[in-house]
């Protein structure tokens, strides 16, 4: 394995340990089915609440979008014990109950309330780690809560089966992302997008964040990446904070940006 795949790879590694308490962990993946015009969202979670408030914990969550018939859109969850949680590293492997996901593969099934799902994925991993925040914010106990993505634009192969459909993945686009702290975010907006119509290779990825800090809520702070062929614009650095500005809510994100050279909005 080459030091750039291995590099790839560590940041996948899981960050929590047992006994550990007072924080979160979160794998995911979300991706399109270009056929169907479907898309779905798996998780393979952990939480580990501080000490004297409940048990740590793992869950796996899948959740499946149909634009085009909304009334199909289900999720199913899942909690298991911690126990049943397990992080390997060289190579990168996390497993939940039977569902495991690998830096190039995940594979599981869940099932309830009359619902059954099962997927079989692979896809070739990234040659580099995006990172959405400036570098410094993940230096331990910085920020209350970090994102990266190992596998930011990935193309799945395999199969997802749904109530005995299934549905074939040949390079449909995707990403794998992986997050951690102290606590979720009290609010935020997230976008990505690695498949435009009209503009091939092009991929977006933007994250918008309400933190606090010893009680006292920020106003929110914006990043984002626009990549195009032979081109990147960088906007998740710390020089490139003033010149982003931002605000969402439920079903509206309207943000403002600038590298000096090119204005996204």
């Amino acid at each position: 394995m080459s030091s750039v795949y291995h590099e790839v790879e560590k940041e996948n590694f899981l960050r929590w340990s047992p006994g550990k308490t007072g924080m979160y962990e979160v794998y995911y993946l979300t991706f399109n089915h270009l056929a169907s015009g479907a898309g779905y969202w798996i998780r393979y979670t952990m939480n580990a609440p501080d000490s004297g408030k409940g048990e740590p914990y793992a869950q796996m969550w899948f959740s499946y979008f149909n634009s085009n018939e909304p009334a199909r859109n289900f999720a199913l969850r899942k909690t298991f014990p911690v126990s049943e949680l397990k992080g390997e590293a060289n190579p990168f492997k996390v497993t939940i109950g039977d569902n495991e996901l690998t830096n190039g593969t995940a594979a599981g099934a869940l099932s309830g309330s009359g619902r059954s799902v099962s997927w079989n994925l692979a896809f070739e991993p990234s040659s580099s780690v995006y990172y959405h925040l400036p570098r410094l914010f993940y230096k331990e106990g910085l920020a209350e809560t970090v994102a990266l993505s190992p596998n930011l634009d990935v193309k799945f192969r395999g199969e997802i089966v749904i109530d005995g459909e299934t549905y074939a993945f040949n390079g449909d686009p995707g990403c794998q992302t992986h997050l951690w702290g102290k606590k979720h975010a009290p609010r935020w907006a997230w976008a990505h997008c690695s498949h435009f119509d009209q503009a091939p290779g092009v991929v977006f990825e933007a994250i918008s964040v309400h933190a606090e800090k010893l009680g006292i809520k920020l106003p929110p702070l914006t990043f984002m990446t626009l990549r195009r062929p032979g081109h990147e614009h960088q906007l998740n650095k710390l020089l490139t904070i003033p010149f982003i500005k931002g605000s969402f809510e439920l079903g509206r994100w309207v943000f403002n940006a600038s590298d000096g050279n090119y204005l996204l909005k």
